[in-house]
């Protein structure tokens, strides 16, 4: 069995580790969504080139938003998920006071959240902390995965519609 003092140093590695990895996600997916945004330009400056355009109406508003927005949305979901809405880790049975990110309708005063560090189980704050951010973390991965296959998938939409213009079977 592990000291408490390794173990606590183990913890706050791995609470690190946790939350790197959540500020990775918010970095990657704002960098994806801006090439994103600037490879559809690239693809929209190709397409131009093509001749035979026809009026776009409710079809084409519809296809447009979800094969060129709906990637942009999406990447614009891995921010969302703040440690707020991190997965509940069935706070009422638990024996974590919630003071390593203390919310500020909980604490009243410095006095107040020494007393609750006091009380406290450290062990048992910093494992709370680990497996809360972990479940963000996996919210994050999920919905930036979904930004770049929904990317990939506009990709190959956009590629086939420019190659169908090309041969004049799709006048689009």
């Amino acid at each position: 069995m592990a000291h408490a003092p390794d173990s606590i140093a183990f913890m706050m590695a791995s609470l690190q580790d946790v939350q790197d990895s959540v500020r990775s996600y918010d970095t990657k997916s704002q960098i994806v969504g801006v090439g994103y945004i600037f490879a559809v330009n690239v693809i929209f400056s190709v397409g131009a080139k093509i001749s035979n355009p026809i009026e776009i109406g409710l079809v084409g508003v519809l296809v447009a938003w979800a094969v060129i927005i709906l990637p942009i949305i999406l990447f614009g979901m891995v921010l969302y998920p703040t440690r707020r809405y991190a997965p509940k880790l069935g706070e009422r049975g638990s024996s974590a006071n919630r003071i390593f990110y203390p919310r500020m309708d909980r604490v009243k005063d410095v006095d107040d959240y020494l007393a609750q560090l006091d009380a406290s189980n450290i062990r048992t704050e910093i494992a709370y902390e680990i497996l809360k951010l972990s479940g963000l973390r996996d919210r994050k991965q999920i919905r930036f995965l979904r930004g770049l296959f929904a990317a990939g998938f506009s990709f190959v939409v956009l590629f086939l519609g420019q190659i169908l213009r090309v041969v004049g079977l799709f006048p689009l």
